[in-house]
C-alpha cells in the first residue's frame, strides 16, 4: 500500500521527480520522506545533494552533516 505516511514511495516519487528535472518537487518530497524517517541517514543525504544542486549550500552542510552522523560509513554522504 502507498500514501502520504510512507517514506519509501515518497523517495520513490522525488526520484521520478528528479529525473523529470523537477528539483523543487524532488526536493519536497526528500524532504517529506525525511520527515517521515528522521532516522534514515540516506533522506538526509538526498536532501542535502538537492540543496546543493538549487544552489542552498548552508542548508546542504546542515543536511549532509546529519546524513554523515546518522551513518559515517556511508561513502556516498562524502563524495
Amino acid at each position: 500500500e502507498y500514501g502520504d505516511d510512507r517514506a519509501d514511495w515518497r523517495a520513490r516519487l522525488a526520484t521520478a521527480y528528479e529525473v523529470l528535472g523537477w528539483l523543487p518537487e524532488s526536493l519536497l518530497e526528500w524532504q517529506r520522506a525525511r520527515a517521515l524517517e528522521l532516522d534514515n541517514a540516506h533522506y538526509n543525504r538526498e536532501v542535502g545533494r538537492l540543496l546543493l544542486l538549487t544552489s542552498e549550500p548552508a542548508a546542504a552542510l546542515t543536511e549532509l552533516e546529519a546524513a554523515a552522523a546518522l551513518n559515517p560509513n556511508d561513502r556516498l554522504t562524502w563524495e
